[in-house]
């Protein structure tokens, strides 16, 4: 047995063996962020309507935030019918666990607690300042580019029955929405590096839990196809 083992396999072996390392080897750097980024907007759209037109779903206020679970569940879903199809082609758990930050990290941004109130507060003292003189003491500390400046945009803002697709709501809305997005990625940047600085303290030092993610690990473990699901209990 050992000779047979020792011998050089021929040229047609060694080279079904090279792409079968290349077809079996890590998955595209770029497959998961895209999955991503494609499920970030209807996340979004789902959050807001949820809470702001049927007002009954709360897809983003929770600490373990229900649409990113949901997204997750119909993913693993349509991941184990690829992974039946062709195996080499699933999600891996790598992948699966970047998709699920994307989507926790963005319906946390543009949730209910951040963005939505954000939002709205913008151009309130300049439409509540005709009604309410208390108002003119803030009116000298905002700069201009913190909010909209056309009055009939921010009436039509608050009062509805309008468009923002409209090229005079678009321009007064421009440099705000710039302004305010570079300031919420600096922000969030800066948070992911404070979590860098203190990961090794949390992680290896004290052993944290991190009870957050313990549910989303263990759906995504094995690309989804974990005991988990198959857990009585579950």
């Amino acid at each position: 047995m050992s000779e047979l083992l020792a011998r050089p396999l021929p040229a047609a072996s060694e080279r079904a063996a090279r792409e079968e390392a290349v077809r079996s080897g890590p998955p595209p750097a770029w497959r998961a962020p895209l999955i991503g980024a494609l499920l970030i907007p209807p996340g979004a759209f789902s959050a807001v309507y949820g809470y702001t037109v049927i007002q009954a779903v709360h897809w983003s206020q929770q600490s373990l935030k229900l649409g990113p679970v949901f997204l997750l569940t119909v993913l693993l879903a349509l991941n184990a019918v690829v992974r039946s199809i062709h195996r080499r082609v699933a999600l891996t758990s790598g992948e699966l666990a970047i998709i699920y930050s994307m989507l926790v990290v963005a319906t946390a941004v543009g949730g209910i607690g951040m963005v939505q109130f954000h939002v709205t507060g913008l151009p309130a003292v300049a439409y509540f300042l005709p009604s309410n003189a208390t108002w003119s003491q803030f009116q000298p500390f905002i700069p201009s580019f913190f909010g909209p400046q056309d009055p009939d945009a921010i009436a039509q803002f608050y009062k509805g029955n309008a468009t923002l697709y409209a090229a005079r709501v678009l321009q007064t809305w421009a440099v705000p929405v710039l302004f305010w997005t570079a300031f919420l990625l600096l922000l969030t940047w800066t948070m992911l590096c404070v979590n860098a600085l203190v990961r090794r303290q949390w992680i290896d030092a004290e052993r944290l839990a991190f009870p957050l993610v313990q549910l989303p690990m263990e759906m995504i473990r094995d690309g989804g196809a974990s005991p988990f699901w198959t857990n009585r209990l579950m």
